[in-house]
């Protein structure tokens, strides 16, 4: 690089900072910690050494999902006392920000396209329980629809992804991977059923860089790659137990092609070439100070 170029990078910096324009950092992992014998936390995690950067500690019982929006603003859905609420992250701890009377035994959440927050949940329909996905608005914090599984579309969903087509995408552990329009909650069709070339157990899933879903198969020990458009079973990505992993509970893409996997049965983050599927190494493993690694996202923030 010039001289000329680096002082005109300088200058640009040094305008921003004097302007008060708010920068977002390159993304970072997050890390939901939960159990062990420190309280549940959000954690940022440096992706290439597992350092740990900063810790949010949470208020709630138990800490199930994080979300981060546009502006960097980081969300965590948890229960305290039988009750699932959504909470904003910030130092020290996570405040309480959105519930209701109908959310009750809380899931992982995303941001939706528009800013509004969709979480699992679970509802009780006739004394059993069904999942059931509600969306909040996320300026007024009310309650703004949502919809039931059934038999047809599952009782036990794990996780969700907004597609690149901007339709919603929930895994159910017994039948695969369901696609529901997000605006009206309608059943669009079982994208990926369970089966010889499904998942045993849809724990996590994600929409990879090359437009195509990646699901975790629990059971297996291993991730599923699938057409991001057609839903065809594409390849076995991640074998069973390559790189020690045991019962994968979530998927994130870093900006660096990389895959991370969390590792929920020996506690660890293992990271795999994200074009590959070949491990390239642990992140984590047995960290005292991370207990319980569960949900991953990477996200900008301030």
């Amino acid at each position: 690089m010039s001289k000329l170029m680096r002082r005109k990078i300088l200058l640009l910096a040094s305008v921003l900072l004097i302007s008060g324009t708010t920068l977002l950092a390159g993304p970072e992992l997050l890390v939901i910690s939960s159990g062990g014998a420190s309280r549940p936390a959000v954690v940022r995690v440096d992706a290439q050494t597992g350092n740990i950067l900063q810790r949010y500690a949470a208020e709630q019982e138990n800490v199930c999902g994080v979300a981060v929006d546009a502006a960097g603003e980081i969300f965590l859905s948890g229960n305290t006392l039988g009750l699932g609420e959504i909470a904003r992250v910030g130092a020290p701890v996570a405040t309480p920000a959105l519930s209701h009377p109908a959310f009750t035994m809380p899931g992982n959440l995303k941001i939706g396209p528009a800013g509004d927050i969709y979480v699992i949940s679970a509802a009780s329909i006739n004394g059993a329980y069904r999942g059931q996905v509600l969306k909040f608005d996320r300026r007024t914090g009310a309650l703004a629809g949502g919809f039931v599984g059934s038999e047809n579309t599952g009782t036990t969903w794990t996780d969700l992804a907004f597609g690149p087509d901007g339709m919603l995408y929930v895994s159910d552990q017994t039948l695969g991977v369901m696609r529901f329009d997000p605006a009206t909650g309608e059943f669009l069709g079982v994208f990926v059923p369970a089966g010889p070339d499904g998942p045993r157990a849809a724990s996590a899933l994600a929409f990879g860089p090359d437009g195509n879903l990646y699901v975790a198969d629990r059971d297996a020990s291993s991730v599923l790659r699938f057409n991001g458009q057609t839903g065809r079973f594409m390849d076995n990505f991640i074998s069973s137990q390559t790189g020690g992993l045991k019962g994968p509970a979530s998927l994130a893409f870093g900006s660096n092609h990389q895959l991370y996997v969390s590792s929920s049965e020996n506690h660890s983050i293992l990271r795999y070439d994200g074009r590959t599927g070949a491990f390239t190494g642990k992140v984590l493993s047995d960290n005292p100070n991370l207990p319980n690694p569960t949900h991953l996202v990477f996200a900008s923030l301030p």
